[in-house]
């Protein structure tokens, strides 16, 4: 399996994210870290709200496979 995750041309190691959530209609928050002193987080714009969910989906199915402690946060 893969260590990374693209995100609309972006990668981000999947041990960095720390949790993730949707927001508004089409956008989702990753919250990520990459050092043990901060948490970053990027905002993600999909085309439709079924991408984002799409999106969400592949998250907890990647995150459980990999045994990462990450949360979809509600």
């Amino acid at each position: 399996m893969s260590k990374f995750i693209n995100f609309l041309g972006n990668r981000i190691i999947i041990s960095s994210i720390k949790r993730y959530k949707p927001m508004e209609e089409n956008k989702l928050v990753i919250y990520f870290s990459v050092s043990r002193q901060k948490v970053d987080n990027e905002i993600f714009t999909f085309d439709s709200e079924k991408e984002r969910d799409d999106m969400l989906d592949n998250l907890d199915i990647i995150c459980d496979c990999h045994g990462i402690k990450t949360k979809r946060v509600k």
